[in-house]
């Protein structure tokens, strides 16, 4: 009868770890959406800012006018792509 409280204790000290290396990994990730969406005289200022004091989408459009984004974005659908339709028709 004492075994269940053990392995009830062990998985929510297992599942508290692995939540906590899941925000851990994140980080970075929310870091990058962060500066995406700071002005550019905010994202050297020192010290840095963790979050955008206002949100500006300005460098969303600049990437969309100023590079060839759609171009870059078909290339990547089509190599997804073949690789789909390559792995599907590939044998084992």
């Amino acid at each position: 009868m004492r075994k269940k409280p053990l392995r009830v204790l062990k998985l929510i000290a297992l599942y508290g770890a692995l939540i906590l290396f899941a925000i851990f990994m994140m980080g970075p990730f929310l870091w990058i959406l962060s500066v995406s969406l700071m002005p550019g005289k905010n994202v050297f200022s020192s010290p840095p800012a963790i979050f955008p004091t206002f949100i500006d989408f300005d460098n969303y459009v600049q990437v969309w006018n100023y590079m060839d984004f759609p171009r870059y974005l078909m290339n990547t659908v089509i190599i997804a792509l073949m690789g789909v339709v390559m792995n599907i028709f590939s044998p084992v």
